[in-house]
């Protein structure tokens, strides 16, 4: 008991005293869980979609496509924005849409695999546009190298850019580990086609509301850094 009472004393004193590492934490949660979500359903749900080979080998190659297109102009408008917060919160809100409509394909009764593959081929770009803005972003709004004035009456650490990434991987990883296991258990346990189906639809609406929770959550202030 004593050593759970303790691991939560460190975490609020965490939680406290690195705010910016607990923001990018929770974004990195939201983004790749959703991501994973999406990413671990994408071949099972297609083939009980009706995809063949073909349509599966489509399903790699449409969303590198669009990448490829969209890498370099995204990158140039991307770069020569002012306000790229702006453009990370609406990449977000597109992704989230187009996996939700991805996953409400199989309601339509024919050719659904065709509206599926052009869905996500069109989120994944979203996502590329959205790690664009990210990346061009995150080193505005974060500094460099600690700075000593940022510690304050409060005793809030000052964070640098490292040890801001190197929490939100923790983060990350621990996601990436959970999410591919409890989609494997959940789909596994439902014996019904019609249920699979649901299940899959329900993923990727979890999906969509991560990402679009996740783009308010970037509209906040991010006190001193912004």
């Amino acid at each position: 008991m004593n050593k759970i009472i303790q691991s939560i004393i460190k975490m609020r004193h965490f939680y406290n005293h690195r705010p910016i590492s607990v923001r990018y934490g929770i974004d990195g949660i939201l983004t790749l869980g959703a991501i994973s979500l999406v990413g671990n359903n994408n071949n099972l749900f297609a083939q009980r979609l009706g995809a063949g080979d073909f349509h599966l080998s489509m399903l790699q190659f449409m969303p590198q496509m669009m990448n490829l297109v969209l890498l370099i102009p995204a990158g140039l408008i991307i770069d020569s924005m002012g306000n790229k917060r702006r453009m990370l919160s609406w990449a977000l809100i597109a992704a989230g849409i187009l996996f939700a409509t991805a996953g409400s394909t199989a309601f339509i009764p024919v050719n659904a695999v065709y509206f599926f593959l052009i869905f996500i081929a069109v989120a994944t770009a979203s996502v590329t546009i959205m790690n664009l803005s990210w990346q061009a972003f995150f080193p505005e709004v974060v500094a460099e190298d600690e700075n000593p004035n940022d510690s304050n009456a409060n005793n809030i650490q000052a964070e640098n850019r490292n040890s801001v990434l190197t929490f939100r991987a923790r983060m990350t990883m621990f996601v990436s580990l959970i999410v591919p296991l409890a989609v494997g258990v959940i789909l596994t346990s439902i014996p019904s086609y019609d249920g699979k189906i649901a299940a899959h639809q329900t993923f990727y609406i979890l999906a969509a509301v991560l990402l679009i929770y996740n783009s308010f959550h970037f509209r906040k202030p991010y006190l001193h850094y912004l």
